[in-house]
């Protein structure tokens, strides 16, 4: 959008015009993206903090992953590997 903004010729225009609307798209898209993610009621229409919604995706994300499993033998299961055998079993 930068190398076409100082350009006033019509198809310059109607490009920088075109580039305009798909970044206010991908701008709704990423705050659908992450009003989704975040599932947070508070969020205020219009707020672009997504740095904030990314943290408490990853958050959350990272609270529903099993870091262990205790086996029929009592002993811990820790690798990805050996929690997905374990599950199976």
């Amino acid at each position: 959008m930068e190398r076409l903004r100082g350009r006033h010729d019509p198809d310059n225009s109607h490009r920088y015009k075109e580039a305009q609307e798909k970044h206010a798209r991908l701008l709704v898209q990423e705050e659908t993206y992450w009003r989704q993610r975040a599932k947070m009621h508070w969020l205020q229409q219009g707020d672009l903090n997504t740095k904030f919604f990314h943290v408490s995706a990853s958050i959350k994300s990272k609270a529903k992953r099993i870091e262990k499993l205790i086996n029929s033998t009592n002993l811990e299961v820790t690798t990805q590997p050996e929690i997905c055998e374990e599950a199976k079993a």
